[in-house]
């Protein structure tokens, strides 16, 4: 091969790589531009996609930018879970620190700002925030969430867990301290989404809010010489994910 076939052949990819690169799908976030793989639209990343850069970034965009529910990797080993919007943590969001501290509650436009929860070198601040700063305590609103009714269940709580991902809420059952897996006839019933069950796991998906749920079944008394009919219904209004706990 001649040296000018040579020049032309290496021009010639060097032209097509750079063409494809070109006509590909773009992250608008310079941290994360790089590679991407997942959903295009209009030649911007949308849709659920993953794109590494200096950062990486898992979960949903929109016109190039994080936008949905993602999680995103720093290079400096800092994580966030959460939503975003318009590339910024907007919503509910979990983030935590390569140290160890954690925060885990309302973000607006990348900043906390609302009821969260802040654990630092292993003291926990709790209440409100408001343009990053703290501004003390705080009980998030009972509208967010009401126990309508209860049978044969001692306790329920009811909190966060933007870890489980979008739109669910998952179900953990307890006796005497540790996670119960042996109820007879689990039966969910919600207002929207669907319900998965096994023996392992159990949630309402894809949920819409607000949100009316039942949860019923079947399990045996304290000395186990009877069984019980356990049943709780609930309402909850505000989007996210969701972890309830119930102790019978």
């Amino acid at each position: 091969m001649s040296r000018a076939i040579f020049t032309y052949v290496i021009l010639s990819i060097c032209f097509m790589s750079f063409s494809q690169e070109k006509s590909g799908c773009n992250v608008l976030k310079t941290e994360l531009i790089g590679a991407y793989k997942g959903e295009c639209k209009k030649g911007k990343a949308h849709g659920k996609g993953l794109a590494k850069g200096v950062d990486e970034y898992e979960g949903y965009f929109k016109k190039g930018l994080p936008h949905g529910y993602g999680e995103y990797k720093y290079s400096n080993g800092d994580i966030y879970k959460g939503d975003f919007k318009n590339g910024l943590f907007h919503g509910q969001g979990l983030y935590i620190w390569a140290n160890g501290n954690v925060f885990e509650g309302k973000f607006l436009f990348n900043v906390k700002n609302g009821i969260g929860k802040l654990t630092k070198n292993g003291e926990i601040i709790a209440g409100k925030w408001y343009k990053d700063e703290y501004v003390g305590e705080g009980i998030e609103s009972v509208n967010v969430y009401k126990i309508l009714s209860k049978n044969n269940i001692k306790n329920v709580r009811i909190s966060r867990s933007p870890s489980a991902g979008p739109d669910k809420i998952e179900i953990i059952f307890k006796r005497s301290g540790r996670i119960y897996k042996e109820m007879d006839d689990l039966r969910l019933i919600g207002s929207s989404g669907s319900v998965a069950t096994s023996i392992t796991y159990s949630a309402f998906e894809n949920i819409v809010m607000p949100f009316e749920g039942k949860i019923e079944f079947t399990a045996p008394n304290e000395f186990y010489t009877a069984n019980h009919n356990c049943y709780l219904t609930f309402k909850i209004s505000e989007k996210g994910s969701w972890l309830i706990e119930i102790t019978f």
